[in-house]
């Protein structure tokens, strides 16, 4: 038993779910990275690509989580790409500063820019990576 954000004794609920593609050699060290940070285990982490783990999520299918990176908020809401990156961050302290910055719609623009330029080079990069 641990004490919720409300005070009282009971079972904490996962903050944030993060859906990472745990094929991807680029995405698995990342997020082993994250795994890693004070806070993350407050988060629940499911690699999409393991077909044994099931999907709390019904509007993606396991290929979309597998193409973006997604997290899903506590009430359910779905995030993807740059904001998805920010609000894993903003949910790490290490990381809480940088989170709530990418969270303004400039700086969202910016990181979903960024987030989208990675996508479309990510396949050589993986190729390369695989190579050495």
């Amino acid at each position: 038993m641990v004490t919720n954000k409300a005070g009282v004794l009971g079972i904490v609920k996962p903050s944030l779910t993060v859906f990472f593609d745990g094929s991807c050699p680029i995405c698995s060290k990342e997020i082993d990275f994250y795994k890693g940070r004070e806070g993350a285990g407050h988060l629940n982490w499911i690699d999409v690509s393991d077909e044994g783990n099931s999907l709390p999520v019904a509007e993606r299918s396991r290929q979309e989580l597998m193409a973006r990176f997604h997290v899903m908020q506590d009430d359910g809401t779905l995030l993807s790409g740059g904001a998805a990156f920010a609000e894993l961050w903003a949910s790490l302290p290490a990381f809480s500063i940088p989170g709530r910055l990418f969270k303004l719609p400039i700086l969202r623009l910016f990181i979903n820019i960024g987030y989208d330029i990675f996508l479309k080079i990510r396949p050589m990069m993986q190729r390369f990576l695989l190579k050495s």
